[in-house]
């Protein structure tokens, strides 16, 4: 079964090239993925186009205006085509199964939603915020935590609450973005 894949993106030139790697590793990739920026002034932008031409699934790109992370997902799932979304986040390193088996969790559990851990780079904004401020290490530690969950959910369960991402990823607006 094919999914869309949703993320956004601000600031992220230094790490956008390696998600977008990392994403078109997956065992199972998705059909679309729909990346929302925020606003990036740096080349951010730049650089999803250039990895656009060669990669394995279409990127839709949605820029021009200032949005935090939940209006962009939001933004992002309005738009996408399958019945199924993943939802990833820059900096993040998925396994290579990670949207495999989670889809396939859904799928046999004919559940809404499928949720895991993510193991976050040690040298990501995300992770350095995540270990200073939740954390209370030193900003720029490098160690592997599981700072993030993905998801997979069904895109009606989505549409019946209208929003999801305040309701089930509010913990993103408690980091600050860094950059």
């Amino acid at each position: 079964m094919t999914y869309s894949l949703v993320m956004t993106t601000y600031n992220d030139a230094s790490e956008i090239h390696q998600t977008l790697r990392n994403i078109a590793q997956q065992s199972v990739i998705p059909g679309e993925l729909i990346i929302v920026d925020g606003g990036s002034s740096d080349n951010t932008c730049e650089i999803i186009k250039r990895e656009s031409t060669d990669f394995p699934c279409e990127i839709v790109l949605i820029s021009g205006k200032r949005r935090n992370i939940s209006e962009g997902l939001n933004d992002a799932i309005r738009r996408c085509q399958y019945q199924y979304v993943g939802i990833a986040a820059t900096g993040n390193r998925y396994e290579s199964n990670f949207y495999e088996l989670l889809l396939a969790d859904a799928i046999h559990n004919d559940s809404d939603f499928s949720y895991g851990p993510i193991i976050g780079e040690g040298s990501s904004a995300f992770a350095k915020s995540y270990n200073k401020i939740l954390l209370g290490g030193e900003s720029g530690l490098k160690m592997n935590i599981a700072s993030n969950h993905g998801c997979i959910c069904r895109k009606k369960a989505i549409e019946k609450n209208e929003k999801i991402v305040p309701h089930i990823l509010p913990f993103f607006e408690l980091i600050p973005r860094v950059s």
